[in-house]
Parts: C-alpha cells; sequence; structure tokens
C-alpha cells in the first residue's frame, strides 16, 4: 500500500505536550483501530515531534495512544518556524528508509492521514505542509469517520470511477 498510518503532529511547549495534541491522538488512536478492525489492516498512530530535547516527550506520546514517535531534536527546532518545520515534517512524511524500520512495507509512499491542531500555528502548518505532499486538507474537523468513498475525477482519476 502507498498510503498508510496516520501522522499525528504534535504541539509542545518546553517538552510539554499542548492539551490539542493530547487529543488529536486519541481521536487517531479511536480512528485506526475501527479502520484496522474494517479492513484488516495493521495501521498505525504515528507522532510527529520537532524539538530539542524533547525525548521525555517521545516517551509520555505512547502512553497517550501513539504506536511509534518519529522526532527531529536539533536546537534550532527549539522554536516553531514555519519554513523548517514544513521541511522537516514533509521529509519525515515521505522517508521511505525511515518507515521501513517501523512498517513491514516496501511500497509506503506518505501518510494515509495527518492530523494538526486547529490552532495558528497547526493551520498554518497543515496547509503548508499539505502543500509540499500535493495531498488534500480539510480544517476544522469536529467529527471524523473513515468509510469507503468512490469518486470519480478528471484528473486524478483520469474519468474513472475508483474506490477508496
Amino acid at each position: 500500500m502507498k498510503y498508510q498510518h496516520l501522522y499525528v503532529v504534535i504541539e509542545h511547549e518546553d517538552g510539554k505536550p499542548v492539551p490539542v495534541s493530547i487529543e488529536m491522538l486519541g481521536e487517531a488512536r479511536r480512528l485506526i483501530e475501527g479502520y484496522n478492525k474494517k479492513y484488516s489492516a495493521d495501521e498505525k498512530v504515528v507522532a510527529v515531534v520537532l524539538g530539542h530535547e524533547v525525548r521525555k516527550l517521545c516517551e509520555e506520546l505512547i502512553f497517550y495512544g501513539a504506536d511509534v514517535v518519529i522526532y527531529a531534536n536539533s536546537p534550532e527546532l527549539r522554536y516553531t518556524r514555519n519554513l523548517i518545520d514544513t521541511k522537516v515534517i514533509s521529509q519525515i512524511a515521505t522517508d521511505t528508509e525511515l518507515a521501513s524500520k517501523f512498517y513491514k512495507s516496501s511500497e509506503f509512499v506518505k501518510p494515509r492521514y495527518m492530523f494538526f491542531a486547529a490552532d495558528s500555528i497547526g493551520r498554518q502548518l497543515s496547509s503548508t505542509v499539505l502543500a509540499e505532499l500535493e495531498s488534500g486538507l480539510a480544517s476544522d474537523i469536529n467529527k471524523l469517520v473513515i468509510e469507503d468513498l468512490e469518486i470519480k475525477h478528471e484528473h486524478k482519476t483520469k474519468g474513472q470511477a475508483m474506490k477508496y
């Protein structure tokens, strides 16, 4: 499968997760468990953390629902800067070598879903990361479900109906 797993971009202040990040992990856990059950899959909740000296935070995120934590640790990442954060998150999201260490699929291209906080940082970051990944964006969602969908698009599906 080319698209796999649900990535949750974690926001934190000095290594302490902001509450919305914990909420997103809980929702991600609920969704991915339902997805795995429905489709007999083994997809993961992947927390993505950028920062400096965030190892303790990474360990906490497993407790809050992440299966895997991928983090970038650098003094340059201590404070949020959209351009740098966009590049780092996009690289993490498409790094097939990194993904192969955690997932047993050699076909991985990028995450199936990515969650960002609906705050000023998350809104800006989600739009730039998903543009970089050439992916769709749905914002300010208050209820999520995963179900089959058939679409037909002139360019994306060449006019043929495809089931997702």
